[in-house]
């Protein structure tokens, strides 16, 4: 798949399963779904450019257990994220990783992170 993938401002969605999504080519952004609480993409292993996933409050965790490489990864402004998990995440290839402003983050994981660019963002 290329392109983009856009979930963004949508007051009624409770979760998003996408089980054979597997890469997309442009951005991936799931932002501003007031009431998501989940987000399965259990085999997204490659995004192109940007993934991001922020003002999402009552998303309770994130894992993107395939997610091997993404240009950018921003995880923002989730007021009910707890835990991150980028378990085999070895790869953000343009110079841009944040994961800021979760209010009660306190868990993550991404013990393969090799390379990131010159802008590295926490809480």
């Amino acid at each position: 798949m290329s392109n983009s993938l856009r979930i963004v401002d949508n007051d009624a969605l409770l979760s998003i399963s996408l089980p054979e999504f597997l890469n997309v080519g442009g951005d991936v952004s799931i932002e501003q779904d007031d009431v998501l609480d989940s987000i399965a993409l259990p085999k997204l292993f490659s995004v192109g450019f940007n993934l991001a996933i922020g003002d999402d409050p009552a998303l309770t965790s994130l894992s993107l257990p395939a997610l091997q490489s993404t240009g950018t990864l921003a995880i923002r402004r989730n007021a009910s994220v707890s835990s991150v998990s980028l378990p085999v995440l070895e790869s953000v290839r343009f110079n841009f990783l944040q994961i800021t402003d979760n209010a009660v983050l306190s868990s993550g994981t991404g013990d393969l992170i090799v390379a990131v660019g010159d802008c590295v963002q926490g809480p």
